[in-house]
Formats: C-alpha cells, structure tokens, sequence
C-alpha cells in the first residue's frame, strides 16, 4: 500500500513538473512573438526613416493644371491628348515622357477603428488617440517607425502595436518602393502635407507621393519613366493639389 502511494505521488510531481515546463514554453512565446515578428519586419525600406527634402523650392517655369481621380494639380509639363486614354483612367501620360497615375488610396484608418475585439481594443489603445485621430498622423506614425521600436521587456500588445505601425509603413512604402531602400521625405507645401518616397535624382526612376489635405482628404501620386524631373517640379504639383471631390 505505501509503495502504491509513493509511486502515485511522484507520477503527479512529473505531470506537475510537465505542466509548468509546457505553460512556461507557451507563455514564453506568447511574449516573445509579437517581439520577433515586428525585429523581422523593420529591413530593408521598413528602416528608413522620413527626413525633411533636400529641396522646397517651387519650379518658376509656367505651368498647366491637370485633374484625374478628384484632384488637380500643377506641372511644368505637356499632357498628351486626353482622348488617347480612357476617360475613367487614372493615368497620365506627358510629352516628356513622364507617367502618372493618380488615385485614391485606402484608409486603413477605418479598418482599424472598425475592427472588433479584445485584441484590436488593446492595440487601439496602444496607438493612443492622436495617432487615431487622422489618417495622415497614423501614416506619420507608421513611416517613423523602425524595428528598433519592438522592445522584449515590453508587453506582447505594445510590440504588436510595432508590428501593426511597421505592416503600415510596408503598405505605404515598402511596396510602393520595391526591394531597393529609398529616402522617405515628410513636408508639408501649400494646403498639402505628405511624404514622398523615392529621390529623383535616385537611381530608380520612381517616385510615389501620398498626400493629404488640412481635412484628411488623401490621394497617392506615382511617376515613372521621366528624365531630368527636379525636386522643385515634385514640389510645384504637391503645393497646387486640390482636393475637388
């Protein structure tokens, strides 16, 4: 009876023993996921961090408004026919070679506002009200911020915080940027403010803008294939953008 009870008793030590091994190791990486996920996340363009350009100048040569998608703007150089293109398209093709497409971005701003559960609460309030308060703050917010944000000793919704802000900021520009890392500009012209991500006198012959005006109205601007477009002419269209619809 009594060696019965013994080997009874130390079996329920090594259930025991498993158990808080087992809970240990889960909890363990409960804390440590959202760490190791936003660290991956922060290379290549998720590393840049947004400086002021090197250039706010505006161009002094004359200028031409051009509308597409619900805004118009000025640029320094010749559309071609618009009746070469559809009219619904948000393309727009110049003389000079330059391509743009023009349209209107989705805000994620209202999926994260919307999105329902304990989880999505506690990130909500993790962001704070500010960066919550408008689309351009929570763009802000995601283009400055780096893998270096994730702390371990911090608590697993602070860094799924990070890693929402660095999903962001892949959406904005990495994508938009491809593999190769490019400046972030943050200025604000005229009634626009954004960020520009790419240089033009950067090997790649790329530049998307992501504008917004003093209501939150926002657009995303993308130019390709030109040759000798100046930083100055990247200013003239963001300083005369207007928002129509």
């Amino acid at each position: 009876m009594t060696e019965h009870s013994t080997w009874s008793v130390n079996w329920w030590r090594v259930v025991v023993a498993l158990l808080v091994v087992f809970c240990s190791i889960a909890l363990l990486e409960w804390w440590t996921a959202p760490f190791f996920m936003a660290r991956s996340m922060g290379t290549g363009q998720a590393a840049v961090l947004p400086t002021p350009p090197p250039d706010l100048t505006l161009t002094t040569e004359s200028t031409s408004r051009v509308k597409r998608s619900g805004v118009s703007f000025e640029v320094p150089w010749i559309e071609i026919d618009k009746s070469k293109l559809a009219s619904n398209s948000e393309a727009l093709n110049f003389t000079n070679g330059v391509e743009m497409l023009v349209g209107r971005p989705s805000r994620s701003l209202e999926i994260v506002r919307a999105t329902r559960g304990i989880q999505a609460a506690a990130v909500r309030y993790e962001l704070g009200s500010d960066v919550l308060s408008s689309q351009f703050a929570l763009t802000l917010a995601a283009l400055g911020t780096s893998a270096d944000d994730a702390k371990w000793w911090r608590t697993p919704i602070y860094n799924e915080k990070v890693e929402f802000l660095l999903m962001e900021k892949n959406v904005v520009a990495g994508i938009a940027s491809g593999a190769q890392a490019v400046p972030i500009y943050s200025f604000s012209l005229g009634q626009i403010r954004g960020f520009q991500i790419g240089d033009p006198k950067g090997r790649r012959n790329f530049v998307h803008l992501y504008l917004f005006d003093k209501a939150d109205h926002s657009c995303g601007i993308s130019l390709f294939n030109f040759q000798n477009v100046t930083q100055s002419e990247i200013n003239e269209l963001v300083a005369t953008l207007r928002f129509e619809k």
